[in-house]
């Protein structure tokens, strides 16, 4: 669409993008306006995975993070935070934070319209 219809060409992209901002002003200006914040997604998903990997080293060092996708960094990287220990084939089954009374409670006290100090009372009884 871009060779065709503004005259962008890949092999001489920077004149033919200010040709092309020059004819098609609005349309440029549209095109920069969803590039731009593509861009930074893009630039802050490489930070991410940057920072999973670093992660990964340190609390899986025998797993490759190169093998894993960036949700899947994610899983282990944020569940290991959540849970306070290493996610393992070992230790899956096991996953709880909370008993499933005090689920029950936080549900309860989460799904409570009528009381206005619910955040207190969730950050008193459960501080972490």
């Amino acid at each position: 669409m871009l060779e065709k219809g503004m005259g962008i060409n890949k092999n001489q992209l920077q004149a033919s993008l200010k040709i092309a901002s020059l004819k098609y002003p609005n349309e440029m200006k549209q095109l920069k306006d969803v590039i731009n914040p593509v861009d930074e997604l893009y630039k802050a998903k490489d930070l991410m995975n940057e920072f999973y990997q670093m992660e990964m080293k340190k609390l899986y060092p025998s797993l490759d993070p190169q093998q894993f996708t960036l949700e899947e960094k994610e899983i282990l990287i944020v569940g290991t935070d959540y849970y306070k220990r290493t996610i393992t084939l070992d230790t899956i089954d096991d996953l709880r934070r909370y008993s499933i009374e005090e689920q029950i409670h936080l549900t309860h006290l989460l799904t409570d319209y009528t009381d206005s100090n619910k955040y207190s009372t969730l950050k008193q009884q459960y501080p972490d």
